[in-house]
């Protein structure tokens, strides 16, 4: 895996991470992880070879310092979860915790929170009053979102009524969903608060979107592991490592405030 040594660009301003102190331990292999550009999280350079961001940098470090090395490859979330329950990959990030997923996979501890919010163009969130998510129904707005994403059970429940499916665009391209959004192609844009945020000022559009005071979903997300690949000595160094990042003054920099893991 190569990886950049600069500082990811995002509207917070942190250090550069340092290099985790080595700590006792190991996995039993290298570590497949399979992802693609989701900033600020993961950011692939097809043309140098290279990944960055938060999450890449954080876990990268800290799980490499336990004797537990990643090589990135890059994979649609989609594909990434078909090819882990197959045992093809052994980790994915990001990760919201379901039954179904529990079944193939192994779950870390939490390790940072997510949110998932509601995009409207800037002016227009304040005409749709959502009292829940099924308003978006009765108001036929066309929503943009991801594929293989879990945006909470109000949008899971939701996703199986014909009415709300035929205006929903699926699509990979976070970008690309935005983009929808400010050229009038879609109403909603569904997606992680500070994905959203980063991706509209790489577009240059902070301006000409805002946020619905209506949160979708607020939950903390974790790494998932292949049963078929991925032991259960591996996730105890795995979590270890995860530990150590939580507490660290980086983590503190980037997201706030230390995650309180039960």
């Amino acid at each position: 895996m190569k990886r950049s040594h600069t500082c990811f660009g995002f509207i917070l301003v942190f250090s550069c991470l340092a290099t985790a102190g080595s700590l006792a331990g190991g996995c039993s292999k290298t570590l497949v992880w399979g992802w693609h550009t989701y900033l600020p999280y993961a950011s692939y350079n097809q043309k140098i070879g290279q990944w960055s961001g938060l999450d890449v940098d954080l876990i990268s470090e800290h799980l490499s310092a336990v004797g537990c090395p990643v090589k990135l490859i890059e994979r649609p979330s989609k594909r990434a979860l078909k090819e882990l329950k197959l045992g093809r990959i052994d980790m994915v990030a990001a990760a919201s915790f379901t039954d179904e997923r529990n079944q193939y996979g192994r779950f870390s501890i939490a390790y940072r929170p997510e949110k998932i919010v509601l995009f409207f163009r800037r002016g227009e969130a304040r005409r749709y009053p959502l009292s829940n998510f099924s308003d978006v129904i009765t108001n036929k707005l066309k929503i943009a979102t991801g594929l293989g994403g879990w945006y909470g059970e109000e949008y899971g429940k939701l996703k199986k009524v014909p009415k709300f499916r035929k205006n929903l665009i699926l699509t990979n391209d976070v970008g690309n969903r935005f983009r929808m959004l400010i050229r009038e192609r879609t109403d909603v844009v569904i997606e992680d608060l500070f994905s959203g945020i980063e991706n509209l000022r790489k577009q240059n559009a902070l301006g000409r979107a805002e946020v619905h005071n209506y949160a979708l979903y607020s939950d903390n997300v974790h790494l998932l592991f292949s049963r078929k690949t991925v032991t259960e000595n591996d996730i105890i160094q795995i979590n270890k490592a995860l530990m150590t990042m939580i507490k660290s003054p980086t983590y503190r920099r980037v997201f706030g405030t230390e995650l309180a893991v039960k």
